[in-house]
């Protein structure tokens, strides 16, 4: 684990350039920190659209539980209009394997890359002010979704928070509204497998109330 921030020049190379950066880095574990050291003054944003493209791998039951915790206390923040990202040193501390993110770094990389070059600042309201800490509550709320153990639901809750968070990185309101048009497909679903995602829940509460002893 390093806690050397970004420098000037890592600020001004393209979020999939900082990705493949971490993936080819020497070390077998990738930590939170890392990434929040390599995207620097960028963390916050970067972040959220970081752990939301590792929820896109297909992960074992209850994966997504643990990968998708981060974005808990991000989504948080974002939604009460936080400036500054925090998060507890266990949650830096979480690591993850490296050739794992390799993987899901091929497999999103050209999707990325063409998101990056078709993206652009535009209809600021839709990423500022009380836009933001709506998609910050959004964003919330289908994380809450998304650690679920619910087998293949975690892929539309993390494709929108994604598509949300590039918006927010890019400054670009129109991709924001395509990730409100993805919250009503999700919202779509979630009412149709209603009855599993309430026993997903009583799962995870129990898991929870295991874990706190």
């Amino acid at each position: 684990m390093t806690d050397t921030p970004a420098t000037a020049e890592d600020d001004a190379l393209r979020f999939s350039e900082v990705l493949r950066n971490l993936a080819t880095q020497d070390g077998d574990e990738l930590s939170i920190n890392d990434v929040i050291c390599a995207f620097g003054e960028r963390a916050f944003g970067a972040l959220m659209l970081t752990v939301g493209l590792l929820n896109l791998l297909p992960w074992p039951p209850g994966g997504t539980t643990i990968v998708g915790a981060p974005l808990l206390f991000i989504t948080v923040q974002l939604a009460i209009g936080q400036d500054q990202l925090w998060l507890p040193r266990w949650v830096r501390g979480a690591s993850f394997s490296r050739r794992n993110f390799r993987t899901g770094l091929r497999r999103v990389e050209p999707w990325l890359g063409r998101a990056e070059r078709l993206t652009k600042p535009r209809l600021r309201w839709a990423v500022t002010g009380p836009s933001e800490r709506l998609i910050g509550i959004a964003a919330l709320l289908l994380t809450c979704v998304l650690v679920l153990p619910i087998p293949g639901g975690n892929f539309v809750p993390a494709l929108v928070i994604v598509t949300f968070a590039l918006a927010l990185v890019q400054r670009d309101g129109m991709l924001a509204l395509l990730g409100w048009a993805g919250v009503t497909t999700a919202v779509s679903i979630l009412w149709l497998v209603a009855p599993r995602v309430w026993e997903a829940a009583q799962e995870l509460w129990g898991w929870g109330l295991r874990l706190l002893g």
